[in-house]
C-alpha cells in the first residue's frame, strides 16, 4: 500500500446521529417543518426514531479534536 493512501477509519455513529440532531433541530427550530411528524415524513424516516434522536442536539460535541476531514467524511457517509 503506497505511504501516502489515507488509513482506513472507523466510522463515527454518535457523531453522524449527532450532527443529524442538529440539522433536525435547527429544520424545526426555523419553522421549516412545523411538526416533528412533518419532518420524519420529509426524512423519510420514523417519529419515534427523530424524537430519540434529537436530544443529542443538546450534547457539546468537542469537534476540535477531530481533523476536517473526520467530520466531512462522516458527514458523506451519513447523506448516502
Amino acid at each position: 500500500m503506497p505511504t501516502d493512501a489515507p488509513e482506513h477509519r472507523e466510522t463515527d455513529n454518535t457523531l453522524i446521529k449527532a450532527l443529524a440532531a442538529f440539522r433536525w433541530k435547527r429544520m424545526l427550530d426555523s419553522g421549516e417543518f412545523a411538526t416533528i411528524a412533518v419532518l420524519a415524513a420529509h426524512e423519510r424516516i420514523a417519529a419515534s426514531y427523530l424524537i430519540r434522536t434529537t436530544p443529542l442536539s443538546q450534547l457539546s460535541l468537542d469537534v476540535s479534536e477531530r481533523s476536517s476531514t473526520d467530520v466531512s467524511s462522516a458527514v458523506s457517509r451519513w447523506r448516502r
